[in-house]
């Protein structure tokens, strides 16, 4: 993977989540490549969780955050929360204007480089307040 033309874009981040290189850069390609989602970058947030993230801006405005994962794992509800919260605030701080919808989305990677979307939240309502019990 090292040796491609485009590696040298997410490599700081390989580095640090050397587990999560294939996924990253395999998504991080489709999101800024084939999906044409402009600014993309990919960054390591601190927290506890070690994922490394893809942010980017929408061609309508919006902070988006892709979270690439293995299509073989398997995360509780909190973990997503805990990503999806993460993700939030990943996504303010990439957010040219902090009033714009940050939507978060998992980047499924499949052993194929094929790449699903699936998206945790549209800005509007967090995971955790939509599993909330009434």
């Amino acid at each position: 993977m090292d040796a491609h033309p485009r590696f040298h874009e997410v490599a700081d981040v390989c580095r640090w989540a050397p587990q999560r290189t294939r996924a990253l850069f395999q998504a991080y390609l489709d999101i800024k490549y084939a999906q044409l989602f402009g600014a993309a970058r990919a960054v390591l947030p601190s927290g506890g969780l070690g994922l490394p993230l893809v942010t980017a801006r929408g061609a309508r405005g919006g902070a988006h955050v892709f979270v690439p994962v293995y299509a073989d794992e398997r995360f509780g509800l909190a973990t997503l929360a805990a990503i999806q919260e993460q993700a939030q605030t990943l996504g303010i701080s990439a957010a040219d204007d902090s009033s714009s919808a940050i939507t978060v989305h998992l980047a499924i990677v499949e052993d194929d480089s094929t790449v699903s979307y699936y998206t945790l939240g549209d800005g509007e309502q967090s995971m955790a307040a939509a599993l909330a019990p009434v």
